[in-house]
């Protein structure tokens, strides 16, 4: 199958907040994101939404002037383990081959701050699913395979049309009015361009978003409902200061919502975007929020009360720029492709301390401000993996070290330095990682025999699979 993908511009302006290092450390820059909306009484329609970095891509000349790119995509959809039924296969229950076309008049003028956009569907049970988008290896140009995962995604169940719900939200860079049907992103009368990469800034300062309420006569009846919508700092639940709104809105199903917030006054930091549907006594009926990372320099972070200050925005408020630059590297481990993404834009030092005080803070569940158990924990991990250190690569960047980072210390290891007919090798055995049921393998090989011990195999999903692992581990 062939997409034709056209060019958007995010904004000129946003590529001042943007830098080329993720295009240097991935082949592709590619930024995934996804959205889940009503569909029949068994499935729930899914978006997939791509941005390719416009110049990641290698172009040729075209037939009739201009250049040309393609490039090639397999996403899967798989169930998670947890969320399989028992004996299950966790088997994808979408796959979709795609070569994506792009074109350009003159690549001389592509910035940083250009990407290709593409939306994918596909209609599947409710559940838990991981997404594997692989981009594979191309040698014509020297393009490496490399693999984004998306995990978990839930898919949410709308069939029960009685009962007040909420779509997943789309933050977009634009929403305007359209007739175009067949346009890639077309939506109920509107043209809603997705911004994948979950990242806003100067020049990209209006956060637009699209959503679908149904249920709403059902649950409140004929009368107007109240749609409460607010960004807040994660996890709070409570609205900033003038980022709040509160509209009358008359009955329908579905219902569609579009809206759009200025964010120029906000400081540097990770936020959420919550959308409410709220009864006559202004109880909540129905919720859904969306996380966005802001670059906001000029913005001081003390202008917001209850924004991102504490003990995360302290602790990277004192590291210069090339101490903050090695935590950027070290955190790729536990980051998901969304942070990843952010992280290779982020140009500007406050901008990365504001990224990183949110990455901790997001993945801090103890109550307790004066400390923060996950960032502990990453930094006993972190001062493990120095054993896998080798030459100028530190621990942290070896296939060992990445695995010891984001899973921690393995249930079992079990090493085979010295067999007669196969190559130096390890055995990883986890028997605790989340949403992955049951007994989960690594393979790391040295196959070079430098003593790097790459990752040939893993049966988590996300990680790489190669089915012919055994063959490689052949002397």
């Amino acid at each position: 199958m062939t997409v034709v993908t056209r060019l958007f511009l995010v904004t000129a302006a946003l590529v001042a907040l943007a830098a080329p290092g993720r295009a240097q450390t991935l082949p592709v820059q590619l930024d995934v994101d996804y959205a889940a909306f009503m569909y029949d009484d068994e499935t729930t329609l899914v978006e997939f939404y791509l941005g390719i970095g416009a110049r990641s891509l290698t172009y040729t000349a075209a037939e009739g002037g201009g250049y040309r790119a393609e490039l090639p995509l397999h996403l899967a959809l798989r169930p998670t383990s947890e969320s399989a039924p028992a004996g299950a296969s966790t088997a994808a229950v979408w796959e979709q081959e795609a070569t994506l076309q792009f074109s350009a008049a003159d690549t001389s003028t592509l910035a940083i701050g250009q990407f290709f956009l593409d939306r994918m569907r596909a209609a599947v049970p409710p559940g838990v699913y991981a997404l594997d988008v692989t981009v594979p290896a191309d040698e014509a140009t020297g393009r490496g395979e490399f693999r984004i995962n998306l995990d978990p995604i839930e898919v949410h169940d709308f069939s029960n049309d009685d009962v007040a719900a909420l779509s997943d939200l789309t933050l977009a860079t634009a929403i305007r009015a359209s007739t175009d049907r067949e346009g890639p992103f077309y939506h109920n009368g509107l043209d809603v361009v997705p911004n994948p990469s979950g990242l806003f800034g100067e020049g990209l300062s209006r956060l637009n978003y699209y959503a679908e309420a149904y249920g709403i006569p059902e649950t409140l009846g004929a009368g107007p409902y109240t749609l409460y919508v607010f960004v807040s700092t994660p996890g709070t639940g409570a609205p900033l200061p003038g980022m709040e709104q509160r509209v009358q809105r008359p009955v329908r199903d579905p219902d569609v919502l579009a809206g759009n917030f200025d964010l120029s006054a906000l400081p540097s930091a990770g936020y959420e975007l919550n959308v409410a549907v709220l009864n006559s006594e202004n109880e909540v009926v129905a919720h859904r929020e969306k996380r966005f990372f802001l670059v906001n320099p000029d913005v001081a972070v003390q202008a917001v009360a209850g924004g991102p200050e504490g003990l995360d925005a302290a602790r990277f408020a004192v590291m210069g720029e090339e101490e903050i630059d090695l935590v950027l590297r070290q955190v790729r481990a536990l980051a998901t492709s969304t942070e990843i993404s952010q992280i290779g834009r982020l140009r500007l030092l406050e901008a990365k301390r504001a990224f990183l005080a949110t990455f901790w803070r997001n993945r801090d569940d103890d109550a307790d401000a004066s400390q923060n158990l996950a960032y502990n924990e990453f930094q006993e991990r972190l001062r493990a993996t120095t054993r896998f250190g080798r030459g100028d690569t530190p621990g942290y960047e070896t296939d060992r070290g990445r695995v010891y980072l984001k899973y921690g210390q393995p249930s079992e290891v079990e090493p085979h330095p010295f067999e007669e007919d196969q190559v130096p090798h390890e055995i990883w055995t986890y028997y605790n990682i989340p949403g992955q049921a049951g007994r989960k393998l690594f393979v790391f090989a040295d196959r070079e025999g430098m003593a790097t011990y790459d990752l040939i195999y893993s049966d988590v999903i996300g990680e790489n699979s190669n089915a012919n692992w055994q063959q490689m581990l052949a002397r």
